[in-house]
């Protein structure tokens, strides 16, 4: 099962329906709908791409979801990691991106940041999902998203 609690538009909608097609899906809200941190005082420090929960089996993992097409500035990033850092509502950050070379890029912009904050491949979350391999921003051991959820 995949639930969406608030989505954004940087995630290509191809793929999005693709994915959703694939998946149970409890509630999407997607670019067009408003987000919690428009209005209510319970909204998240970052309007992040998604926030997903992902059931697979007896596995559970939530997590909130950012699609990278294109690297942002140093500044951009800087920016992103201290609203990461000051995140209480989300214990776990996926960066997804199209190529392994702007994953590398992701991993070293936040390499100082506080909270793990993890990499993967878009296509491979797609086919994968929680056994999608990521590479954590606090080790260089790649391993399965699915070993974060528990």
């Amino acid at each position: 099962m995949v639930t969406l609690e608030h989505g954004g538009s940087a995630v290509p909608a191809d793929h999005h329906c693709h994915f959703l097609q694939n998946s149970t899906v409890d509630h999407v809200r997607d670019g067009g709908a408003p987000s919690q941190n428009e209005f209510t005082n319970i909204g998240y420090w970052k309007d992040y791409d998604a926030v997903i929960s992902v059931r697979v089996g007896e596995l559970e993992c939530r997590f909130a979801l950012e699609y990278e097409r294109t690297p942002k500035s140093k500044r951009q990033y800087t920016l992103i990691q201290s609203r990461i850092e000051s995140e209480r509502g989300i214990a776990r950050f996926l960066y997804l991106g199209p190529n392994h070379e702007l994953l590398l890029f992701l991993v070293r912009r936040f390499e100082s940041c506080r909270r793990p904050v993890y990499f993967g491949l878009w296509e491979d979350f797609l086919t994968h999902t929680l056994n999608l391999t990521v590479r954590s921003n606090r080790s260089p051991v790649v391993v399965g998203l699915a070993l974060y959820c528990g």
